[in-house]
């Protein structure tokens, strides 16, 4: 799901300085937003993928271990930051980068994790065309439920 909302923003992201400039932000904070924007998207991205792991985990019961990688990862986020943001001079683009690499650190640490737990190996397995079965069943509960949740809060 947002996939499909990442996806669309993503093109709108090269004009992200002109709309802010139009809201009246000047014109250099718009640009420097604009190019955080545009550096921080990846790793956006692929927090989604890390979060959804963390569903799956805390669905398996693996809670403590979405802990320790987070504390594993945090001193590591910090030598980014210092990394990009002073050493390197990068300024608001370097914070920009140093979220990417943590946030592919992160994904990289849940997605080992998962692949190589003997505890949930049954539950974790690649996709395949097995994924779409009894999804006309699915869609048949989920859309009515959906549209009837859509009626219901529109009408408040």
């Amino acid at each position: 799901m947002v996939t499909l909302f990442l996806i669309p923003l993503s093109f709108a992201l090269p004009y992200t300085s002109g709309m802010l400039q139009r809201f009246g932000i000047d014109v250099a904070a718009a640009d420097l937003a604009a190019r955080y924007m545009m550096t921080f998207m990846p790793g956006l991205f692929l927090n989604s993928f890390a979060d959804a792991l963390d569903i799956f985990l805390l669905g398996m019961g693996k809670t403590y271990i979405i802990m320790y990688l987070q504390l594993a990862v945090i001193p590591l986020h910090l030598f980014f930051v210092w990394f990009f943001v002073s050493f390197m001079g990068h300024g608001v683009v370097g914070a920009a980068n140093a979220h990417n690499c943590t946030a592919v650190l992160t994904f990289i640490l849940q997605f080992g994790y998962c692949r190589y737990c003997p505890d949930i190996q049954e539950a974790w397995y690649w996709p395949s065309l097995k994924i779409f079965r009894g999804l006309y069943d699915y869609l048949c509960l989920a859309i009515p439920g959906t549209l009837m949740l859509f009626f219901e809060n529109l009408s408040m």
